[in-house]
């Protein structure tokens, strides 16, 4: 019984530790190379770059229409 639980507490964690990149991927705030330099340091310091990813995104200020 304590497996399942930690089996389920782990997918919990493991859901909410990818929620921040599924965000990037579907997000139009950026695209192409910049959409991957952003996966990469969320791979790197995680959860620290998806914050600087909400405030900074789009680092250059090129119309996205």
């Amino acid at each position: 019984m304590i497996y399942i639980y930690l089996l389920v507490m782990w997918a919990l964690i493991g859901i909410i530790w990818l929620i921040p990149f599924f965000k990037i991927l579907k997000s139009d705030r950026t695209n192409g190379i910049e959409k991957l330099v952003w996966i990469i340091a969320m791979l790197s310091v995680s959860w620290f770059a998806w914050i600087l990813y909400v405030f900074l995104a789009p680092i250059d200020k090129r119309n996205l229409d």
